[in-house]
């Protein structure tokens, strides 16, 4: 009652023993990983998964990093289960948009001339609310959706950032996992 009058939403996050949670959390990801790598290889682009770097003291990990070679297109993706931190998520992309191309230059020589950006999540009601609360900052950051996605993964010609919702992607919701008002 206390929340409801200060106009506050509470979540609260289900734990169980032994991580189960966690491993829902995980099946969805790599279930959308699996979907998104398979998707770039058939257009063919070079894929590479959980490309981590650290570089003066700046790292992370990209969850798929894939290179068209045909286009000099380097796309960084980040695949959300589900959506929570704002702030972090932009935060990070942002660290790996500035380091991550320098880094591949320099290892693989993919020297690109577009940088495409996809954030992928399930469809759901929950992600697609937030995505429609925070319009404004989505339409600065990652503007497209499908089919204009679809479109650029077969035939990249610019740089791009987008929202990629996924639907058909079987145990990607982790329906199992609960969060309350």
């Amino acid at each position: 009652m206390l929340a409801a009058a200060l106009d506050v939403t509470v979540y609260l996050d289900a734990r169980w023993d032994y991580g189960d949670v966690d491993r829902l959390i995980d099946r969805a990801h790599a279930r959308i990983v699996e979907h998104v790598v398979g998707t770039l290889r058939a257009n063919g682009w070079e894929v590479l998964v959980e490309y981590g770097f650290n570089h003066y003291g700046d790292r992370g990990s990209v969850d798929v990093l894939a290179w068209h070679e045909e286009s000099r297109t380097l796309l960084i993706v980040e695949v959300k289960s589900r959506l929570t931190d704002l702030q972090a998520t932009f935060t990070s992309f942002a660290r790996k948009l500035r380091i991550v191309p320098r880094l591949v230059l320099g290892e693989r020589g993919w020297d690109a001339r577009h940088l495409g950006r996809l954030v992928v999540m399930p469809g759901t009601t929950a992600n697609r609310t937030i995505v429609a609360n925070h319009a404004a900052t989505f339409a600065t950051l990652f503007p497209e959706r499908m089919p204009v996605i679809g479109t650029w993964l077969r035939r990249p010609d610019r740089s791009l950032g987008g929202v990629w919702f996924v639907s058909n992607v079987r145990g990607a919701n982790a329906r199992h996992v609960r969060t309350r008002r």
